[in-house]
């Protein structure tokens, strides 16, 4: 419904009460076929509460078009209201860089990453591929690749090898960092996105998901740090 046509009038007149809206554009964006405008009647509204949809031509005519383009449709694989909830769900690019960052950050300087390494017999100078993606694990947002070395977890970039691949939902990281689920007030971290199916592993060579535990252990220690206390606020406002 997209316009209002007075009845006083004795021409027709339209009003766009909600603007001009680009349709065309609008379902272009979306990949979707627009079914057509239908004006803002009472006339719609009192005959389907008296449950008899029957409209005069005037009014039947744009909403048969629209039925008539539904049935003849063909299924596609994301519909507009899967991207419209994406895109409203999505967290910024650039926020989730920096949230890798300071976690690195905060690892190598406030963190005993040796003893995590160790506890988690998690060898060195393996480079594990960290996706950032939307809730389906496919469009990767942010990727990042981590090489343990020295006892220094490092940001690597372009590396010829990787020896372990996770993916992990944004959503479901912001939990991870914050130690919980803020739909359910539940405690989250890597292993329980990863049992949840918001987290997929993959390994060239163990077949375990020991670069999953350490790096749940990293996060783990990171939000005990005095520095995590400056970032927690801005990951409970995504959460």
């Amino acid at each position: 419904m997209s316009y209002f046509q007075c009845p006083l009038h004795k021409t027709p007149k339209i009003f766009k009460i909600f603007g001009e809206v680009d349709l065309e554009g609008l379902c272009k964006e979306y990949d979707v076929t627009p079914l057509g405008s239908i004006p803002l009647s009472m006339e719609i509204r009192q005959r389907i509460q008296e449950g008899n949809p029957l409209l005069p031509e005037e009014l039947m005519k744009p909403v048969l078009a629209g039925v008539e383009k539904v049935l003849e449709a063909k299924p596609v694989g994301e519909t507009f209201v899967e991207k419209l909830k994406e895109k409203m769900k999505a967290i910024a690019r650039e926020t989730l860089t920096e949230i890798i960052f300071r976690v690195v950050e905060i690892s190598n300087t406030e963190i005993p990453i040796a003893e995590i390494q160790r506890s988690n017999n998690f060898p060195g100078g393996r480079t594990i591929e960290f996706d950032i993606t939307d809730e389906r694990l496919r469009n990767v947002k942010v990727q990042a690749f981590f090489r343990l070395e020295n006892g220094l977890l490092k940001l690597v970039k372009n590396p010829k090898t990787v020896d372990d691949e996770i993916r992990v939902w944004d959503k479901a990281l912001i939990w991870c960092t914050l130690g919980k689920r803020y739909d359910t007030n539940m405690p989250w971290d890597l292993m329980d996105a990863w049992l949840m199916g918001k987290l997929k592993y993959y390994s060239g060579s163990s077949g375990t998901q020991r670069a999953v535990h350490f790096l749940r252990s990293v996060w783990q220690e990171v939000r005990n740090t005095k520095s995590f206390e400056k970032l927690k606020p801005v990951l409970e406002r995504l959460a």
